[in-house]
């Protein structure tokens, strides 16, 4: 069940809030705007997922998760980033085809 949902951008918020509550197995308990309110946040709410945006402003997404993985097993994070670059488009280690070794690379660096 995802419970939370984190971005700094209102818009993309409600759109994933849009998406996930129609869901029967999936219920959004809480958004954030940023990392520290994200930290605040999950400090009085039950949380089994965090969808993480890396890009925010106060306390980025990167730190917030560190501090969220340090505290332990639970909630997990999902990391959600739209940021691209032609650079980033073009580069192997970014295609879909690697997104699960990406993934595990971003977990090994973060946390």
């Amino acid at each position: 069940m995802i419970r939370v949902v984190l971005d700094d951008q209102q818009l993309v918020r409600t759109g994933l809030r849009m998406v996930l509550d129609r869901q029967p197995d999936m219920t959004v308990v809480g958004e954030a705007g940023d990392g520290a309110e994200a930290l605040r946040l999950l400090r009085g709410t039950e949380a089994d997922v965090v969808v993480m945006d890396l890009r925010m402003p106060v306390l980025d997404g990167v730190a917030a998760t560190r501090e969220i993985c340090a505290a332990g097993p639970e909630p997990r994070v999902l990391v959600l980033i739209t940021f691209d670059t032609p650079a980033r488009r073009r580069s192997p280690r970014c295609r879909p085809e690697h997104a699960a070794s990406c993934s595990r690379a971003c977990h090994r660096t973060i946390c």
